[in-house]
């Protein structure tokens, strides 16, 4: 035992008890050897822990370096321990050596005698430490050449070969070995199933727990084998050329496409994987709207390899949305909150964010687009927006979609506006045909027309009906009758037509109730009076 002032195996649990992984000596103080110890105990148990955990136990190659076979002859009461191979093991993160094949009751120090009754089943483990020599002859620790005394000690990894009987480590949950004492690693090599009786250790009763290959330079190898076994393999992509978002996919032909869950990246971006129609060797994948343009390489990844193809696929950048002329962008020009108008244009299939503009912006919700493509979207005005006389625009943007620059892209905001009316406003019956919203579509000045709605008030006080010519005129009080609605909700206002319009003139109307107005889509062709 050497000489000092605490045991350092003991220091060194006490340190990695309490989390310590170093120490740094101060200066002007004197210098002890538990801290010089510790300095270097605990890199090594560092060190030690993270291979046993992250790399673990087991043999370099193949060999049969520690593996567990019968004596010859048999006996029921011993078994060989193979010092075969590369005649190492790694264990507890230290390299363990073998230099001879040796008997389990020959081992050094003695052991345990194997007990051999049965039917049960042993765990034969490999105990694994550190030894402190004082002496060697080679290395000379008494340093004779200069100070004549020892100085230090060294350690030297040691193994005992040990049993652990009726524990079976390969059961669901396992048979627990023994605990280890502080310094010592337990590792499985063999399981051994004793018959009744007492019988003699054959190979048939061993069953080998050792890993193996161990080795780096063999773990690349077989990963390099199985990623070209089983890692994707691009034969050929179409189409080369495409857009984000574009609803046309992207087929990729190749093999081993389902082993684990694909993967599709342009570029750095993830790619949208139809898993539905996918197969191993066909994957069906759509750019996502976030897709930045340019060209880049198209790879597939697996859960064992990436593959990338020959070819590189070409983005396209989007195209901002933008309007049709002025007047047509928004129809009607007046709406009732819950009902939908239509904004016109190009490039309006990919837009994904609709705001009102009323004093207090409100977005439409995704079930409020009633439809929508390349040159038109029908949209329902949120309940939220608040009805004002003031007309409103609408703004148009495809949230998520970049340039190739990486900036978005731009907002586009209509010149139409819209009325945003209450649901109490009065409105014309939808143009489903001549007649129906003003019927007859042809009358004499003096004479009576008929026009189709909803909510034309109750008649006191009167509608206001105005005949849009290039000069409005207005029909008088006295010759407007409403009627009341129907079980539908459904008017209709008796209107003479007033002197002063031109004739052969075709005018719309409008009908206005407590200060929302209605105007028809349907017009109404003045003929000259009787």
């Amino acid at each position: 035992m050497g000489n000092f002032s605490k045991s350092p195996l003991d220091v060194l649990k006490d340190n990695i008890d309490n989390g310590y992984v170093g120490l740094h000596v101060e200066q002007g103080v004197p210098v002890l050897d538990r801290d010089l110890n510790l300095l270097g105990d605990l890199i090594m148990a560092r060190l030690r822990s993270v291979v046993g955990r992250y790399i673990g136990d087991g043999v370099p190659d193949a060999a049969t370096t520690f593996n567990i076979a019968p004596v010859s002859p048999a006996a029921a009461d011993d078994f060989m321990i193979s010092a075969g191979g590369a005649g190492v093991f790694l264990a507890g993160g230290m390299e363990m050596s073998i230099s001879a094949s040796i008997r389990y009751k020959a081992q050094p120090g003695g052991v345990p005698a194997l007990s051999t009754s049965g039917p049960r089943t042993d765990t034969i483990y490999l105990d694994t430490f550190t030894d402190e020599v004082g002496a060697d002859p080679v290395i000379k620790l008494d340093n004779p050449d200069d100070v004549g005394m020892r100085t230090s000690v060294r350690r030297k990894p040691n193994w005992v070969v040990r049993v652990a009987e009726g524990v079976d480590v390969t059961t669901s949950p396992p048979g627990a070995l023994p605990a280890a004492p502080f310094g010592h690693t337990y590792t499985p090599l063999a399981l051994l199933t004793r018959p009744a009786g007492g019988a003699a250790i054959t190979a048939a009763m061993l069953k080998d727990l050792r890993r193996k290959n161990m080795s780096f330079a063999l773990l690349e190898q077989r990963i390099q084998t199985l990623e070209r076994l089983l890692g994707p393999f691009i034969t050929s992509f179409t189409p080369q050329t495409v857009r984000p978002a574009q609803t046309s996919p992207i087929t990729i032909t190749g093999r081993n496409f389902q082993v684990g869950t694909p993967q599709v990246l342009l570029g750095d971006t993830p790619a949208i994987v139809d898993l539905a129609a996918s197969t191993d060797t066909s994957l069906v994948v759509r750019p996502p709207l976030g897709t930045r343009p340019g060209t880049w390489p198209l790879k597939v990844r697996n859960d064992v390899g990436e593959a990338t193809a020959l070819q590189s696929i070409t983005v396209l950048a989007l195209s901002a949305p933008s309007f049709a002329a002025a007047g047509t962008q928004i129809t009607p020009k007046q709406q009732r909150v819950g009902n939908a108008i239509t904004i016109n244009g190009l490039n309006l299939s990919l837009v994904n964010k609709i705001t009102f503009n009323a004093a207090a912006p409100v977005v439409a919700q995704p079930s409020d687009v009633l439809g929508q493509n390349n040159s038109q979207i029908q949209v329902r005005i949120p309940d939220t927006v608040v009805p004002n006389l003031t007309a409103i625009n609408v703004t148009l943007a495809i949230e998520g979609a970049i340039l190739a620059d990486g900036s978005p892209v731009s907002l586009a905001t209509t010149v139409d506006t819209v009325q945003v009316q209450p649901a109490s406003a009065p409105f014309f019956n939808g143009f489903t045909g001549a007649g129906s919203q003003i019927s007859p579509t042809s009358q004499r000045i003096n004479s009576n027309v008929t026009l189709k709605g909803q909510n034309f008030g109750s008649g006191s006080p009167k509608p206001t009906v105005t005949f849009n010519a290039p000069t409005p005129v207005s029909a008088a009080p006295g010759d407007i009758t409403v009627t009341a609605p129907d079980g539908a909700g459904q008017q209709t206002i008796s209107v003479r037509v007033p002197v002063g319009l031109p004739t052969g003139a075709g005018v719309t109307v409008t009908v206005t109730v407590a200060g929302w107005s209605a105007t028809s889509t349907e017009v109404l062709t003045v003929l000259p009076a009787v």
